[in-house]
C-alpha cells in the first residue's frame, strides 16, 4: 500500500507539475498571440494611406517607448521626433512629415479668348414698308477659337511641413477672323471708313492675341480633417493620449486641405485687330486700319486652393483654386489707318493711346487630379482668367441716317476685359 501511495502520490505532483507548465505554456503563447496582433494591427494602420502623392513611401520605423511607428503617419512630436524625416516634424499633429523634393511639370492648355467686347463690324439693312424706311443694325462679334497653349512649371518642395517654392511659364494663343460681304439694300461698316457698300467689296477682320506670364511664389498646405474610414483607438497608435485628434490617429494626408500661395507675376500682353475692304472680284485691297496693344508690367500675386481627398486610399482629388494679381504696368495701343484709291495710299493716320495703370487680374482653375504613382500625378479641369483694362477700347459711334453714313472717327473707352477660358491636362513629376 505503501509503494502504491507512493507512486500515486508521484503520478499527482508530475500531473500537477505539467499542468502548471502547460498553463504557463498556454499564458505565454496567448500574450505573444496578442502582442503580435497588436503590432500587426499598428503596421496595418501605420501602412494605412501610406502612398503619398508628393514623395516615397519607403520610410523607415523609429523608435517610440517600446514600440515602431512608420514617421510617415505617426509623428508624435512628444516622444518621436523623426529623425529620419529630414529633421523631424513641426507639432504633435503634423501629418506631412516627408523629405524635401524637386518636382517639375508640364500643363497642354486649349484655351480661347474672349473680349467684353470685341466688334468685327456692322451689317446695315435698310428696307422701306408703307412709305416707312427702317434700318436695322447687327453688330457682328469676333469669335475665337479654342487652340493649343501651354504652361510649364518647377520647383522643390521643403522637407517636413515646410512649403513648396514654385516657378512657371504661361503662354495663351488665341485668333479670329470674319468676313462680311455686302448684299443688296444690305452694307458692311467697320471702324475708320472700311466698309462694303457695295456687292463687289467686303469687309475682311483679323485678330491675334497672345499672353504671356512668368510667375514665382511661396506655398504652404494647411491639412483640415483626419482621413476617411481611419478607425480611432489611438491607444494603440500613438504614444500617449496627448498624441491624438478627436476623430483619427493620423494619416499622410487628411480628407481636406487648404493651400494658400504668395509671389509675384510679370506678364506681357499683345493682340492686334486689322480691318482690310477687299474687292471680291479683284482682290485689290482698298482702306485698312490696324489697331495693337501691348501691355508689360509687373505685381503681387495671391492665391487660395481648396483640396478634397477621395477613396479609402485617396488616390484622387477635387480642387478649386482662385487667384488675384494686381499688375503695374504700361498699356500702349496704336492705331494706324490707310486712305487707299485705286490701290495707292494717299493718307495715312496714326493715334496712339499710352498710360501706366495698375492692371487687376483674376484667375479660377477646377479640376480633379489622379495619383498614379508615388511621384507621377495626371490633373485636368476647366480654367478662366479675366485681364482687366486690356479689352479693345474702340467703339463705334454710329449715325442713325436714312443714307446709311459710315461710323464716325474711332474712339477709346476706359472699361473693357480681356478674357480666356479653356480645358488644361496636366502632368507632375517628383524627384
Amino acid at each position: 500500500m505503501k509503494r502504491d501511495f507512493k507512486s500515486y502520490a508521484a503520478l499527482a505532483v508530475c500531473l500537477c507539475l505539467f499542468n502548471t507548465q502547460f498553463a504557463s505554456a498556454q499564458s505565454q503563447l496567448e500574450y505573444q498571440s496578442a502582442v503580435k496582433a497588436s503590432e500587426e494591427a499598428v503596421t496595418s494602420l501605420a501602412s494605412y494611406n501610406s502612398f503619398e502623392p508628393d514623395g516615397g513611401d519607403n520610410y523607415e520605423f523609429v523608435s517610440c517607448g517600446d514600440e515602431s511607428y512608420n514617421c510617415e503617419s505617426f509623428c508624435c512630436n512628444d516622444c518621436c521626433e523623426c529623425d529620419s524625416c529630414c529633421g523631424g516634424c513641426s507639432g504633435s499633429n503634423s501629418l506631412l512629415c516627408r523629405p524635401g523634393q524637386f518636382f517639375v511639370a508640364a500643363e497642354y492648355l486649349h484655351v480661347r479668348s474672349t473680349f467684353s467686347e470685341s466688334v468685327a463690324y456692322l451689317t446695315q439693312t435698310q428696307a422701306v414698308a408703307g412709305g416707312t424706311t427702317i434700318l436695322t443694325n447687327v453688330f457682328t462679334e469676333l469669335e475665337y477659337d479654342y487652340q493649343p497653349s501651354y504652361r510649364v512649371y518647377g520647383g522643390y518642395r521643403l522637407c517636413d511641413c515646410g512649403g513648396v517654392v514654385q516657378f512657371g511659364y504661361t503662354n495663351f494663343d488665341s485668333s479670329a477672323n470674319a468676313t462680311g460681304i455686302a448684299q443688296p439694300d444690305t452694307v458692311v461698316l467697320a471702324p475708320d471708313k472700311v466698309n462694303s457698300l457695295s456687292s463687289g467689296t467686303a469687309v475682311v477682320v483679323n485678330s491675334g492675341v497672345r499672353a504671356q506670364s512668368y510667375d514665382l511664389a511661396f506655398s504652404k498646405t494647411i491639412p483640415l480633417g483626419c482621413p476617411p474610414n481611419v478607425p480611432c483607438g489611438c491607444q494603440d497608435t500613438c504614444c500617449d493620449d496627448t498624441c491624438c485628434d478627436e476623430c483619427c490617429c493620423g494619416g499622410w494626408c487628411p480628407g481636406w486641405d487648404i493651400t494658400w500661395s504668395a509671389g509675384i507675376r510679370y506678364a506681357e500682353v499683345d493682340w492686334n485687330r486689322d480691318h482690310n475692304q477687299v474687292d471680291t472680284t479683284t482682290q485689290v485691297v482698298g482702306n485698312t486700319s490696324s489697331t495693337v496693344l501691348d501691355f508689360e508690367g509687373g505685381g503681387p500675386r495671391w492665391s487660395l486652393e481648396g483640396r478634397r481627398y477621395l477613396g479609402k486610399k485617396q488616390h484622387f482629388d477635387l480642387f478649386l483654386k482662385g487667384d488675384v494679381s494686381l499688375l503695374l504696368g504700361n498699356i500702349g495701343i496704336t492705331n494706324t489707318r490707310a486712305t487707299v484709291v485705286g490701290g495707292t495710299p494717299i493718307a495715312i493716320n496714326t493715334t496712339i493711346f499710352d498710360s501706366t495703370q495698375i492692371v487687376p487680374v483674376l484667375d479660377i482653375v477646377a479640376g480633379g487630379t489622379a495619383y498614379i504613382t508615388d511621384r507621377l500625378t495626371i490633373s485636368g479641369g476647366y480654367l478662366f482668367s479675366a485681364w482687366h483694362d486690356l479689352g479693345m477700347r474702340d467703339t463705334f459711334a454710329l449715325l442713325n441716317d436714312p443714307e446709311l453714313q459710315d461710323p464716325t472717327d474711332i474712339t477709346f473707352d476706359d472699361a473693357n476685359i480681356l478674357g480666356f477660358d479653356g480645358f488644361f491636362v496636366r502632368t507632375e513629376f517628383s524627384f
